[in-house]
């Protein structure tokens, strides 16, 4: 019934739905399978046809629809990367490399962090699986290669810190061992003969293989050097309490080898805060060369990792996993340069953290 008001015209409705691939077919002429194949830029078009698909989607902004394509090619396109944390110079340069080749090869990159924890990173692959053609993953620490393999989900995978015992597939690593020796044995011709050492998370592969070093080059000299190793986890906070334990302790030191540069910068802030000259009374290195390493006061010397070049073999591997040549297993192994600066400069011997306050008490006496 009218009430003698007349009610305003329904607005019209609001058209979202896109064109389909079934519309783009119709509207250039072709069949849907050309219209696919154009998509999936196959040789078996003819130019003029796949020319007039391109431009019948362009024209109605055509956007395929993503997991049916999929399906239709069994593959995603798109990888998993699981670190062990994604803050900081190490990880960005690692992903830097990691992307690049990713992009290259029209590949996306889903990246998650396990926080340090074997449990997170089983969790993260469990819920990437289904959504990822292919896993580079980098564990926090040494585990059981069965543990490890099932927690891959089966994917094709490319480690990338070195080789988890008996654990099979493609490694991309840093040979810590060499440079980290060369690095000690660098303080010890320097005239260096107190040598502490900063430590990484236990059971990190790459912050054993350092200690290891440190520890037999010592042990191999004439004379006895006894060793001085403080606990790290590889962050700035862990290297700076370090450093202010070694400004407080009895024993003077004259070197300090800390197992990441990230450490060893904390370290630096710590020594410069309690007035230490670096490297007038201690000597310090760190290892893996991030680019803040060499603009620092005083330049700290280090061991140059290609952190992105790492990355980008690794997807490099994962990539060549994945084709219909997939390849033996392989074992890249990273060489760091050492990075010689102004931290480590030689010195007259007798100087370290503490000699100017035993020389003073000495005096008194």
């Amino acid at each position: 019934m009218s009430n003698g008001t007349e009610r305003p015209a329904a607005p019209a409705p609001i058209t979202t739905a896109r064109a389909s691939i079934r519309d783009i077919a119709r509207y250039a002429g072709v069949s849907v399978a050309t219209v696919s194949r154009v998509l999936n830029g196959s040789a078996l078009v003819k130019p003029e046809s796949a020319a007039r698909v391109q431009r019948i989607m362009e024209e109605h902004h055509y956007l395929p629809h993503a997991a049916a394509r999929s399906l239709g090619r069994m593959r995603s396109e798109t990888i998993g990367v699981v670190l062990p944390d994604i803050h900081g110079e190490y990880f960005s340069g690692l992903m830097r490399g990691i992307d690049a080749v990713a992009r290259e090869a029209r590949l996306h990159v889903l990246v998650a962090s396990a926080h340090g924890s074997l449990r997170e990173a089983r969790e993260v692959t469990q819920s990437l699986y289904g959504r990822i053609d292919g896993l580079l993953m980098m564990l926090p620490e040494a585990v059981d290669p069965n543990e490890a393999q099932a927690m891959t989900c089966g994917l094709p995978t490319v480690w990338m810190n070195g080789r988890h015992g008996a654990l099979e597939g493609c490694h991309v690593s840093i040979d810590s061992l060499t440079p980290a020796r060369k690095l000690t044995q660098h303080l010890i011709d320097g005239g260096r003969r107190r040598i502490a050492f900063i430590s990484g998370p236990r059971r990190n592969m790459d912050a054993d293989q350092r200690l290891r070093a440190y520890l037999s080059v010592l042990a191999e000299q004439p004379d006895a050097m006894e060793p001085l190793v403080l606990d790290g986890d590889f962050s700035e906070e862990s290297g700076y309490q370090a450093g202010r334990q070694l400004c407080v302790q009895p024993q003077s030191v004259d070197a300090i080898f800390a197992a990441n540069d990230m450490m060893a910068l904390g370290c630096l802030f710590a020594l410069q805060e309690a007035g230490v000259d670096v490297p007038g009374q201690v000597a310090l290195v760190g290892f893996d060369d991030v680019p803040i390493a060499r603009y620092v006061n005083p330049a700290l010397t280090t061991a140059g990792v290609d952190v992105a070049g790492m990355g980008g073999k690794a997807m490099s591997r994962l990539i060549q996993l994945l084709g219909p040549e997939p390849g033996e297993a392989t074992d890249d192994v990273f060489q760091p340069n050492l990075m010689i600066r102004t931290s480590s400069a030689a010195v007259n011997t007798g100087q370290g953290i503490n000699a100017e306050n035993k020389r003073r008490a000495s005096d008194q006496r």
